[in-house]
């Protein structure tokens, strides 16, 4: 769980240093909301592919470490292994996926209404 969460803060503190770069050269979200939303989406595809590789490595490392418990046959260690492995298997692919995707979306911004 530490390793899975240790990517998942890697890679947002990365989207977030380079949105930060955005909003320095360009201004705040209000001036331009598209530039603004074109950034995000970029930031986040941006950090999802730097990652990619360190997280690969990391889970295979992780799944091939385990693959002697699951082949034991133990009642206790091949439950234990199975877990681990399909559990590394699948954050992988929602980390590296999924999650710059949500992030992408959940900052999106709007353009306020003008007040009458």
């Amino acid at each position: 769980m530490g390793m899975i969460m240790r990517n998942e803060i890697l890679i947002f503190e990365h989207a977030i240093d380079l949105i930060d770069k955005h909003i320095a050269e360009h201004g705040d979200w209000t001036v331009d909301c598209e530039a603004y939303n074109r950034a995000v989406r970029n930031a986040a595809y941006e950090a999802g592919r730097r990652r990619m590789v360190p997280i690969f490595l990391t889970t295979a490392t992780t799944a091939v470490g385990v693959v002697p418990m699951i082949l034991a046959g133990s009642s206790f260690w091949m439950p234990v292994g199975i877990t681990i492995f399909a559990g590394g298997i699948g954050s992988l692919i929602m980390v590296v996926t999924v999650l710059p995707v949500v992030y992408w979306k959940v900052s999106l911004k709007t353009p306020s209404s003008p007040k009458m």
